[in-house]
């Protein structure tokens, strides 16, 4: 299934009708794809109208009537009913086209049986896109259920079946051969959910589509090698990882993430210019911000006493202070102080008032050619904030921007690729996701060494993992050789740097040597 992990990216919430003209926009496929629709809900999803009442009470034509008897050729559908979570209701898993009697199975004698919204839904597909072939896929889960219990994602008995019922149509009609787009998703409210609070049903409908869209990019990552998936992200992030010359140079590309991913984790990279340290930070994602250059005050940064109002590290995943050997400070000394604070324990205090963020930090500055050596000190030509020791200790990592190649055209990514804005939305989501620290803590010893080198070592296998191994849910799914390669090596490589720096800063951090990490082999 390696094209509908892109395919799923582009998914739709549709929680209202729109015009024809509208609705044809969202399904033109210059590829002659055919469309995939997601169908899910409670009471109102499964189909509870009765097929007669069309012609009966609606006023059908015989002629619209006879339509939705016979079917619709270009709208196929396999559908799932329950009646209740313990019931399978109705089930087909064959794709026929859709017409009547796809709703809850009828009492007996009901001529025609039951029907729910994929009728109207393949009509009006039918109509506005007579050239194009849809496929339905539903699942439907009656006895009251509510977005807040069976269709939670926090083991909500629907949800896991919709999840696994989507999954097994998808990968059957990929090995039947058919070339198809995930075109949207659509979630019917129930009768329960409409009675419940506005907020409350807010929430928990929000928490559905954000585990929905981080569920289907966790099972897609299981399609493919590590490779191809290394390639995914650069292509993500409009890079064509089929252009870099060595793996070194994507790995370097992809550190620039990691603090998209896991919070509280803080970087410094210093490159060549023309790498694209500045689009990556500034046009990935929106739950970032890049700062170039100019003043920075401690009221911008943490906390504006005047306003009363929290600054960047407040609001953003991560910041990044870019070109840091051109930005001024307001009071230097404040400033540091402040970042040290920050840097260690994820808090901050601006006169009497005292906050937290879990955002990182990351600082970003040119490199001459002669200085691209981490046998010598890469810090001595940078502003004095960032010559004390003690600050860059609070540093988890250093990225060796100049491992990076200068963009140009053959970099750029042609073709499809996963959605820039969908893969932003995920690395923030897989921010809240703890289980690969546990993962880590499970996986490896420490022996030796200073606390804040292996507090940042192990937040950057996590970020790693999360990045790279996102299926890996426990210590059964992990392979130990891919771990230590593509997850813990490069850790201890980026760390390692930091470390090596600060001895040439200060001859203090000499007597404090570097952890030793043991994968553990039998678990």
């Amino acid at each position: 299934m390696k094209k509908t992990l892109f395919l799923l990216s582009t998914l739709l919430l549709i929680t209202s009708c729109c015009n024809a003209t509208q609705s044809k926009e969202i399904f033109d496929n210059e590829n002659k794809k055919a469309n995939v629709i997601l169908l899910a809900g409670g009471e109102d999803c499964l189909g509870y109208s009765y097929t007669y009442h069309l012609q009966e009470t609606s006023g059908v034509s015989e002629e619209i009537f006879n339509e939705y008897v016979n079917g619709y050729e270009d709208v196929k559908i396999s559908y799932k009913n329950m009646l209740n979570t313990n019931l399978v209701h109705k089930m087909e898993t064959n794709f026929v086209p859709t017409k009547v009697g796809q709703g809850k199975a009828p009492e007996e004698g009901v001529k025609y049986g039951n029907i729910g919204p994929e009728l109207g839904l393949a009509e009006y597909l039918s109509k506005i896109a007579p050239q194009e072939e849809f496929y339905i896929i539903k699942f439907a889960g009656g006895s009251s259920s509510s977005i807040k219990y069976e269709w939670n994602p926090d083991g909500g008995t629907y949800y896991k079946e919709m999840t696994s019922f989507f999954n097994n149509q998808l990968n059957k009609l990929e090995n039947s051969g058919v070339e198809f787009d995930v075109s949207s998703f659509l979630f019917v409210q129930g009768e329960t959910d409409s009675k419940n609070g506005t907020l409350d049903y807010d929430y928990y409908l929000s928490k559905f589509i954000r585990q929905i869209k981080l569920d289907y990019y966790i099972e897609n990552r299981k399609q493919f090698d590590i490779d191809e998936w290394i390639n995914v992200l650069l292509g993500a992030m409009n890079y064509n990882g089929e252009n870099y010359e060595t793996l070194d140079n994507k790995l370097s590309m992809l550190k620039r993430l990691l603090p998209f991913v896991e919070k509280r984790l803080n970087l410094i990279e210093l490159a060549p210019k023309g790498t694209g340290k500045s689009y990556v930070y500034s046009q990935i994602s929106k739950f970032g911000w890049l700062n170039s250059g100019g003043v920075m005050s401690r009221a911008k940064l943490f906390y504006d006493m005047h306003s009363k109002t929290v600054g960047l590290l407040g609001n953003y995943d991560y910041v990044a202070l870019d070109e840091i050997s051109t930005i001024r400070f307001t009071d230097i000394a404040e400033m540091q102080g402040s970042l040290k604070g920050y840097l260690e324990s994820g808090t901050f205090a601006v006169g009497t008032k005292m906050n937290s963020s879990e955002a990182g930090m990351v600082f970003i500055g040119n490199i001459k050619s002669s200085n691209m050596n981490v046998a010598v000190n890469m810090f001595k030509d940078l502003p004095a904030l960032f010559n004390d020791s003690a600050l860059l200790d609070r540093i988890h990592g250093f990225v060796e921007g100049w491992k990076i190649p200068r963009m140009d055209e053959s970099l750029k990514q042609h073709g499809w690729a996963l959605n820039t804005e969908y893969f932003s939305e995920v690395l923030h989501l897989l921010r809240e996701e703890t289980l690969y620290m546990g993962l880590v803590d499970s996986l490896i010893d420490n022996v030796g060494g200073d606390t804040r080198d292996i507090t940042a070592v192990k937040r950057l296998t996590s970020g790693f993992m999360k990045l790279l191994f996102p299926h890996w849910r426990n210590v059964e799914d992990v392979d130990l050789e891919q771990f230590k390669t593509y997850c813990l090596n490069p850790s201890i490589e980026m760390r390692n740097i930091i470390k090596s720096q600060l001895i040439l800063m200060d001859e203090e951090y000499k007597s404090k040597p570097f952890p030793e990490f043991i994968v553990k082999e039998t678990l």
